[in-house]
């Protein structure tokens, strides 16, 4: 619930000599405080923490009265009350400096250094520095030591060691009418059963005192450390007091105590002490509680200990901090003046402040002045439905939203289709766990006048916040970045949020009270319009609202005069405009269910009955039960349904709603959790009562759904209540997931949601026990990587301690062939080890993967190395290493294909003029091959056709159309599944296997073997088609014609190709160079190629394939894909030179593959396709993006 943030600041008191602060106190606003040391005593001023004035005794007004003790304020901040240890009370005036006037105390000047400097005036603080006078006016002995003291009203009452408690006007005068001895006040521990009992004669006295105004009694601590409670019937003050039964030991925990209602008495409600998993043997070591003060909200309470040591707990007892047994490494002045030994401390405004007086621990004169920050959930003030759907901190300036995968889910859930009940099946909550958080900083422009942040709340879609200060209000858009402030600053300071903040749809709404009409309001504001009044929608409150909450379409609040008013909600259009409708419904008094407005904690209205599986279920649009938190303990209101209204819905809506008595459903409640719709498939989960109670951890009220084709009892219980203990706070709740989610503060420090000392950081006991026990299972390994990638990083170092070295389980995973696993550690090493030795793991986890064939996790390895420098010479031995083995292509046809899919590469498409061309070469040709057996109307007709595999723009070669959305496909030899044009005739299998090539000026004939022919079908060889560039008789035309239409594909990509493009021909891969060039239609670059891949060093097979795969392509430009066929020719020389290359060498013999390629079988080896070239490659593709701008990519 309160969370510290960073460590606590040290004040410099400005005193020359040596001091002790003894006692700090502040005014009942608390914007200025009281420091008090032995001689002295100083006011300070909140925000910014300076002092203002002090004023020092004299040695001999010392001596005379003794030294300063401790000391209040009256409650109109112009008096200060100091006493002493000679039983004398100091009075203080306190006034405005005239002399200085309006001005401020201090100045403001800026930075000297230009870096340091603030833009704008509005990052100055506004907020001025008042000049006080202090002045010492009397002095008043009373008849003892004052052992404490407490304002109310216009009095002191003053306890003193002699027994008796005496009130003291501000004037100095006794009221000796209201003074009484504690020996003659009946004390009862049971106030109906047992006798009461005086304590005279015992020498009991009052330690410690505490005013309840809304009890109207004192809580006492007496000297024997029994605990008390002093009120009294009647206005001359005659106390009676239940008091506690045993008499009090001291020891190191704090005792929560509550009047029981029936009976009286003083019973325990809970201890705040330390367990021994939290810090054992805390009575010896930390000793007696010497101070305890509770939040201004009164839901934590902190507590100190006397030999050093602060604690924070929630108002039920749940430990949310605790300083013992800290890791103080990250602080040396804290190692060395660690632990923390309070004196004195006392709350800030609103908080997010404690001040503490701390003693040195050297036991040296001289103390020190404290000030811990602190965040607080936004549950604390305001308990909205929205709020509890998120892990939301607020802070005096500034929100901490975790926003988990709120960002990533906004495009489906946006504020246009949001709605308060969600479609079915989709978690109403938006979180997923995660630990970032968003920190949004409230603009100085609000804060400058309106600091601190009061109220904040949070949409149910977690994309919209808003905050109430000390005026006005504004709200904040994730998306956008952008705050929404009052354009009219008037209207912002005439408005004061009191009853808190809520979200309904695209609308804030407040209880706030209107300074200029001096009234309290309800006020709708639309988000998406101007924050001014003039788009408000204002109804008028009775009385002051203090709190508000949503039920999908109905808004339900609660009021000062313990009334509770539903209003429905509804969005008009009004011409263009679309207007906040909001009517009364109903107004339900529950002053004789409550003792005070003020205990009721919050006010929910939901859908949650005792009974189930009735027609009133949980999709019900009116709320069913109204559950209330009062002083802890949680009542449920049920609607009460009568034969007629079940079975009239017109008489219900006109009917006033009947409500049955309240029952207690738990107590020592903070907060609850209700789901606003049902799952069908998880009903037990989503209807159900999630209860968070403090130390006693959780309690869940689910439903009891008989089994499918059961009967339900009458007899038994409709409803179960099951608790379990958490050593967390929840904050949240994943209803159908049954997920608790909270903000730990043990690894806070490196999210900023902190604490000032991280605690439980040693190795817990068990740890070696359990890794003990996991070690005898096969995913040992997985397991404690999976486990360290889950826990934050200041942990490793604890936990492989534990488990072993990680180098160790790192060899150890590539030794058993657990590459994954291997792959995981390679982040663990890259935090606990030096970067040169995880670069050296990561290499060696590449060359295994290279090795196995695991080409994923080869490219996610390369990214990885890519990430920490060191990556292009790894991409180039991976491609050295498979260019023998695997980088062969067997197809060049389909790998062309494919790399034109994963590339988005446009196909070239053939101008109208080049097809004319190629028609009319066609028509003068005397002898028809094979390939040109089919009328150009059949060839049309087949080039048109539609193929669901590829999508290639073609151009028909009859009607030079560019519409045709396919091209004719044409499959490998392997390919399992026919072509299209294999329905045609059986006959174009002939062309699929080209013929070797001879460039000896004679036509080369048909393999009359292989495909029952013998006229001229020679690919490369007949004077009709040996080129077209002997028709056109120029080459640079024939490449313009087709650059003319051959479209470019993204630059983005056409970077990765020529970045790819170099590295394989680094590595020599130069099947794949040929045919990368070929996408690029560079020809220059397929120039370049063909003479490397003729050098010596190159195999002939490599040569050999590269020359088949020209053929193919040549072959498949011809007859599918038009647009490729001037290029095609256009490289015809290269094609030649590689024949001649092939022809030139004798035929090799069969050798053994080296010792790194050997396999078992080499003719098995697996062709490197292009997905695995990508997941090899693609990391080099981003490295070649780094240095381009993305504007320029």
């Amino acid at each position: 619930m309160y969370f510290p943030v960073s460590w606590p600041r040290y004040l410099n008191i400005p005193l020359d000599e040596d001091y002790k602060v003894l006692y700090i106190t502040s005014n009942r606003e608390r914007v200025v405080y009281c420091v008090v040391t032995g001689h002295e005593i100083s006011i300070w001023y909140c925000k910014p923490c300076v002092q203002i004035v002090s004023h020092r005794r004299s040695d001999n007004s010392v001596s005379l009265l003794g030294s300063n003790k401790c000391a209040v304020w009256k409650p109109d901040s112009t008096c200060i009350a100091v006493v002493t240890d000679k039983g004398y009370v100091v009075f203080y005036k306190l006034e405005v400096d005239k002399s200085v006037g309006n001005s401020s105390l201090y100045q403001q000047l800026d930075s000297r250094s230009p870096s340091f400097r603030r833009d704008s005036a509005e990052l100055f603080l506004s907020e001025k520095v008042p000049a006080f006078t202090l002045n010492p006016e009397f002095s008043v002995q009373t008849e003892g030591l004052v052992t404490s003291l407490v304002p109310i009203r216009d009095e002191l009452v003053l306890c003193l060691d002699t027994g008796s408690v005496q009130r003291l006007k501000w004037d100095g005068t006794l009221n000796s009418d209201m003074c009484y001895g504690l020996g003659r006040v009946p004390f009862s521990i049971d106030q109906e059963h047992s006798r009461a009992e005086v304590l005279e004669g015992s020498g009991a006295h009052i330690t410690h005192m505490e005013y309840s105004p809304l009890m109207a009694g004192f809580a006492v601590v007496l000297s024997d450390h029994r605990a008390a409670f002093l009120t009294a019937p009647t206005l001359k003050f005659e106390p009676t007091a239940p008091i506690s039964g045993d008499q009090g030991q001291i020891s190191a925990q704090g005792v929560v105590f509550v009047i029981d209602e029936v009976t009286g008495g003083l019973n325990v409600s809970h201890r705040l002490v330390l367990s021994s998993k939290d810090y054992p043997d805390v009575q010896a070591i930390a000793g007696p509680v010497v101070c305890m003060q509770w939040s201004p909200d009164g839901c934590a309470v902190a507590l100190a200990w006397r030999n050093g040591g602060l604690s924070l707990w929630s108002v039920f007892g749940s430990l949310l901090f605790c300083t013992l047994g800290g890791d103080y490494e990250m602080s040396q002045h804290l190692l060395d003046t660690s632990p923390l030994r309070v004196r004195s401390m006392e709350w800030g405004m609103e908080g997010y402040h404690l001040w503490m007086a701390c003693e040195p621990p050297d036991g040296s004169s001289k103390g020190d002045l404290l000030q811990m920050n602190f965040l607080k959930s936004a549950l604390t003030v305001n308990p909205c439905k929205s709020n509890h759907d998120h892990l939301f901190l607020q802070g005096e300036d500034r929100l901490l939203i975790n926003t988990g995968d709120t960002i990533m889910r906004s495009s489906v859930y946006t504020t246009r289709t949001r709605h308060l009940t969600p479609p079915p099946g989709r978690s109403d909550s938006l979180l997923v766990g995660n630990k970032h958080w968003h920190v949004i900083q409230i603009p100085m422009t609000y804060l400058g006048n309106n600091w601190p942040i009061r109220y904040a709340a949070v949409d149910s879609s977690g994309n919209y916040a808003a905050v109430a200060g000390r005026s006005g209000f504004a709200h904040y858009a994730l998306y956008s970045r952008k705050w929404k402030l009052f354009g009219n600053v008037t209207q912002e300071k005439d408005v004061v949020v009191t009853g808190g903040l809520t979200w309904w749809k695209d609308y804030i709404i407040m209880g706030c009270y209107n300074l200029n009409d001096y009234r309290d309001e309800i006020r709708v504001y639309p988000r998406a319009s101007n924050l001014d009044n003039a788009h408000a929608c204002i109804v008028r409150a009775m009385t002051q609202v203090l709190l508000l909450n949503i039920y999908r379409d109905t808004l339900i609040s609660f009021c000062a005069d313990s009334h509770i008013v539903l209003y429905s909600l509804a969005e008009v259009h009004k011409k263009s405009v679309v207007e906040v409708e909001v009517v009364q419904l109903q107004d339900v008094c529950i002053s004789n269910i409550i003792p005070h407005p003020a205990c009721v904690v919050s006010v929910s209205l939901t859908a949650v009955r005792k009974e189930i599986g009735t027609r009133y279920t949980q999709n019900s649009k009116d709320g069913e039960s109204i559950i209330l938190n009062v002083s802890g303990k949680l009542l449920m209101i049920q609607r009460e349904h009568s034969k007629q209204d079940a079975n009239d819905v017109k008489h219900r809506k006109q009917t006033t709603i009947q409500y049955d008595p309240p029952v207690m459903l738990a107590s020592g409640v903070e907060n609850i959790w209700i789901s606003l719709w049902t799952s069908n498939e998880k009903r037990h989960l989503t209807e159900a009562l999630w209860i968070g109670c403090g130390a006693q951890g959780m309690k869940v009220w689910l439903p009891l759904f008989p089994r499918e084709g059961e009967r339900p009892h009458n007899f038994m219980s409709k409803r179960i209540m099951l608790p379990f203990q958490l050593r967390i706070y929840p904050l949240a709740v994943l209803f159908e997931d049954a997920v608790v989610l909270c903000v730990c503060m043990r690894e806070c420090m490196y999210v900023r949601v902190c604490v000032c000392m991280r605690e439980c950081m040693y190795v817990h006991p068990l740890l070696p026990r359990v890794v003990a026990f996991i070690e005898e299972f096969p995913e040992f390994l997985q397991t404690v990587v999976h486990c360290a990638r889950k826990t934050e990083i200041a942990l490793w170092h604890y936990l492989f301690t534990t488990v072993g070295n990680p180098t160790d389980l790192f060899q150890e995973c590539l030794k058993t062939g657990k590459l994954e696993t291997a792959a995981s550690y390679l982040i663990i090493l890259q935090n606990l080890e030096p970067i040169a030795i995880s670069r050296q793991h990561a290499t060696m986890l590449l060359d295994a993967t290279l090795e196995a064939g695991q080409w994923e996790l080869s490219k996610d390895i390369t990214r990885f190395l890519r990430a920490i420098g060191f990556v292009d010479s790894r991409t180039s031995d991976f491609y050295i290493i498979c260019r023998n083995r695997a980088a062969k292509i067997e197809d060049f046809v389909t790998t062309l294909k494919r790399l034109h899919e994963d590339f988005q590469w446009p196909y070239p498409i053939a101008s109208p003029s080049l097809l004319q061309t190629f028609q009319r070469m066609s028509n003068s040709r005397k002898n028809e091959s094979m390939v040109t057996m089919y009328s150009e109307s059949d060839l049309s007709a087949l080039l048109t056709e539609e193929d669901d595999d590829d999508d290639v723009l073609l151009a028909s070669s009859n009607s030079f159309s560019f519409s045709a959305p396919h091209y004719l496909h044409t499959r490998g030899r392997d390919d399992a599944e026919m072509s299209p044009l294999d329905d045609a005739s059986k006959t174009l299998e002939a062309f699929l296997e080209p013929q070797p090539m001879h460039f000896d000026g004679a036509a080369v004939l048909s393999d009359s073997h292989s495909h029952g022919t013998t006229e001229d079908s020679s690919l490369a060889g007949e004077a009709e088609d040996v080129t077209v560039a002997d028709d056109i008789q120029d080459a640079c035309a024939l490449e313009q014609w087709t650059q003319e239409l051959a479209t470019r594909g993204p630059p983005n990509m056409e970077v990765e190709l020529r970045y790819l493009l170099q590295m394989v021909v680094e590595a020599g891969c130069f099947e794949w160079a040929l045919l990368l060039t070929v996408l690029l239609r560079d020809a220059l670059a397929v120039s370049r190629v063909a003479r490397a891949a003729t050098a010596p060093d190159v195999p002939t097979d490599v040569i050999a394939r590269s020359r088949d795969g020209l053929a193919f392509l040549e072959l498949w430009a011809k007859t599918v894909c038009l647009g490729y066929r001037p290029f095609v020719a256009l490289i015809r020389q290269q094609a030649m030179m590689l024949e001649r290359c092939v022809a030139s060498r004798p035929r090799p013999r069969r050798t053994p593959s080296p010792p790194l390629l050997e396999t078992t079988n080499p003719e098995d080896a697996a062709p490197l396709s292009t997905s695995a070239v990508s997941a090899a490659a693609g990391a080099t593709y981003e490295h070649a993006l780094l240095d381009d701008d993305d504007d320029d990519v």
